[in-house]
């Protein structure tokens, strides 16, 4: 199954309200999490690609000062769970799972092409 989940602001605005430990607020892309100690600025990704665990996530890069064009990154992972069942990611894949790391791949590529299509 591939899907590809960009975060909402009504998704942001949910996660907001069911949390009630922390403080986060979504602002353009990224999420500020305050809590008595400190304040963090997380940056959103721009997409996530998912083929079964597999997943790609695209990260839209800082603009280096001159540049008047969007740079992406793609990180390639899998999620699973760990044998006390909290949820881990790694960059390590079976023999069998690699076409699915591919078709992610493809996928992010196509992603971003037609991305690139539209702001031509």
């Amino acid at each position: 199954m591939i899907s590809y989940k960009q975060s909402t602001h009504k998704e942001q605005t949910d996660l907001l309200k069911n949390n009630t430990q922390k403080k986060i607020m979504p602002l353009g892309g990224v999420y500020i999490k305050m809590t008595e100690e400190k304040t963090e600025v997380k940056k959103m990704p721009e997409t996530k690609i998912r083929v079964g665990q597999i997943v790609a996530t695209i990260w839209k890069n800082d603009r280096k000062e001159g540049q008047d064009y969007d740079t992406f990154s793609v990180e390639i992972s899998k999620n699973y769970t760990d044998k006390d069942e909290n949820w881990k990611k790694t960059s390590s894949y079976n023999q069998n799972e690699l076409p699915k790391v591919a078709l992610a791949s493809q996928k992010a590529y196509e992603y971003l092409s037609i991305k690139q299509d539209k702001t031509e």
